[in-house]
């Protein structure tokens, strides 16, 4: 069944990617799936050929640890680090929380909402999702919304 997710989501995001547009967001709360649905997706691509990058901006950045230890002086710039991905992908992944840098979202040419069925969960995505356009960050256009974790009522 999550398979089968993961690809329904890859053809919309495929569907929805033009040539020149190559970097995505993934935010959610925590809990969400949101990391793991970055991760399965990458690896659909990839296998598809697609040369996929994941930058790990979320607090924890557990992928970003394995490689730098955590060294901050490694991450000059957010254009720096964006410009040297899209060199050599063709697609950039951006897993995100709510302590990423608004900047982020604003060179993603997509934003996708990770929300469950939990109610709990909308109120701060919400409030993030304010923050975000009160900065330009990001527009009604740009925003896609996929629904995880079903729950069988």
């Amino acid at each position: 069944m999550k398979k089968n997710r993961n690809r329904i989501y890859l053809e919309i995001i495929l569907k929805n990617l033009q040539e020149n547009k190559k970097i995505v967001s993934f935010i959610g709360a925590s809990q969400s799936g949101t990391s793991f649905l970055v991760n399965n997706i990458a690896r659909i691509m990839a296998r598809r050929n697609f040369d996929v990058a994941i930058l790990d901006m979320t607090q924890n950045k557990d992928s970003y640890y394995i490689y730098t230890q955590n060294k901050e002086s490694i991450r000059v710039s957010i254009e720096n680090i964006l410009e040297t991905l899209l060199k050599k992908h063709q697609v950039v992944i951006i897993d995100t929380d709510f302590s990423t840098d608004a900047d982020y979202f604003a060179y993603s040419e997509q934003v996708y909402l990770v929300q469950t069925m939990d109610i709990l969960t909308i109120q701060p995505l919400t409030e993030f999702l304010s923050n975000l356009k009160s900065k330009n960050a990001i527009n009604n256009e740009k925003i896609r919304i996929i629904l995880n974790k079903f729950m069988n009522f």
